[in-house]
């Protein structure tokens, strides 16, 4: 997906930022307090930093609240009750007589246009030209710009995005025929319960949205403290934090200051279980590829 003009903006006040709050004399005092050896690369630190920032901005910038999820999830539950409507009501009308609503459709006489011609002599002939077709064809409707190698597509004048493509030594035309209709509408229905799914998760238990933005940047901190600083990350509360919390929570503060302890705590702990979790499974397969003579 291409960046719009917007997006480039923020990406670029995102990084300005980054590095406003992230300069030399922060992580100067960062490395010092930590007692983070002096080979480390600063550039480098810094560098992670505010990559990490960035990433947290921007999936900031598209949280959704509590509010906002629960209208999302009315609407999209709404779309999957209209198109199981709509294909109830086709499948309804088929049944009784289908020629009345799809005889626009089928009248349209698109067709397969000059199908190896001479060569195939069992094939039903095209029941119009190209010329015939372009007739038909409304030059002033656009549609979305088509696939690589794939002609320029058209419209019909009911909407159909119309491609003519090379068969051999002939053209074809395809559009969206009967099935495919109705079909588009049983992945309506099923699009809109994967997405209900998903703000399922997005809430967690009892509603409460789960921060991913957090997580995501708990993850990079875990990525800088354990591949570049070498040490392991740890969660403790005692004696104010392990050293992994108070340098995440000090490298946290001026990126977002509404972040509590508690939920840094419930990130780093979240991110601990999943790391000791790929552990494990990464020993068991070691020993499972060379066990024990």
């Amino acid at each position: 997906m291409l960046a719009t003009a917007e997006d480039e903006t923020h990406l670029a006040q995102w990084r300005a930022h980054a590095a406003a709050i992230y300069d030399d004399v922060f992580i100067a005092g960062l490395i010092k307090r930590h007692r983070i050896t002096p080979s480390v690369s600063t550039e480098l630190i810094s560098e992670l930093l505010r990559d990490a920032a960035v990433n947290y901005l921007s999936q900031i910038a598209y949280f959704d609240t509590p509010k906002t999820l629960k209208a999302r999830q009315r609407n999209i539950e709404e779309i999957g009750r209209l198109a199981t409507k709509l294909e109830s009501k086709i499948n309804s009308q088929n049944k009784l007589d289908d020629e009345l609503f799809w005889r626009p459709q089928r009248n349209g006489q698109f067709g397969i246009l000059a199908l190896n011609p001479g060569k195939l002599a069992n094939e039903a002939q095209p029941k119009i030209t190209l010329e015939e077709l372009n007739a038909l064809i409304d030059p002033n409707r656009f549609s979305e710009p088509a696939p690589i190698d794939i002609p320029e597509p058209i419209r019909s004048p009911l909407g159909h995005v119309i491609r003519i493509i090379q068969i051999g030594d002939g053209q074809a035309v395809l559009w969206l025929q009967e099935s495919q209709i109705i079909e588009a509408l049983v992945i309506l229905q099923n699009l809109a319960g994967h997405a209900v799914a998903g703000i399922h998760f997005v809430k967690g238990k009892g509603g409460a949205p789960r921060r991913h933005d957090l997580r995501n940047w708990v993850a990079n901190m875990e990525n800088i403290w354990t591949m570049h600083l070498e040490r392991r990350f740890t969660y403790s509360d005692k004696d104010g934090g392990s050293q992994a919390f108070l340098f995440c929570r000090e490298a946290m503060a001026p990126l977002d200051s509404k972040v509590t302890d508690k939920a840094l705590a419930t990130a780093m702990r979240s991110a601990i279980k999943l790391t000791r979790k790929v552990e494990r499974d990464r020993a068991g397969q070691s020993a499972r590829k060379n066990p024990a003579s």
